[in-house]
């Protein structure tokens, strides 16, 4: 059986095609600093604001493997492990350890409740999309968070 001619531009077919799956919308975002609380005066001086990497985008999440739990004399946790796919533009800027996603959206409501990790977020030079690999400890995020 003879081969298929391979397309032009086969990472613009592929982004079509996952697009009808991203039914959801993230944001990455670099965590701020956390200021001093001084309980003499009752307020909060320093610190910095988070800042918005990738404003919301259209997105789709999906968990990966069986969550990681620890049972240790601080007590029992698990961490779930996280990909996130989203449109690959020219002037993203990189997305690396540190930075944070938030998602929205889907049919899970819990997912916009949690905030995960970025590990990495790296792909191919043919690349249709960008892979965002996360952690979560499935904890809450804060209610003024972007």
């Amino acid at each position: 059986m003879p081969m298929k001619p391979i397309q032009k531009d086969w990472a613009a077919s592929i982004f079509q095609v996952a697009q009808e799956f991203m039914d959801g919308e993230l944001c990455v975002i670099k965590p701020g600093t956390p200021g001093t609380y001084d309980p003499v005066t009752d307020e909060v001086t320093g610190g910095t604001p988070d800042q918005v990497i990738i404003d919301w985008r259209a997105a789709r999440a999906q968990h990966i493997r069986m969550p990681l739990e620890t049972n240790d004399s601080n007590g029992w946790t698990a961490r779930r492990r996280f990909r996130f796919q989203m449109e690959l533009r020219e002037n993203d800027p990189a997305i690396t350890q540190g930075l944070v996603v938030r998602y929205r959206g889907g049919k899970d409501p819990a997912l916009s409740a949690l905030s995960y990790q970025v590990i990495s977020a790296v792909n191919s030079s043919h690349a249709p999309l960008r892979t965002i690999e996360t952690m979560t400890e499935q904890k809450p995020v804060t209610e003024d968070a972007p």
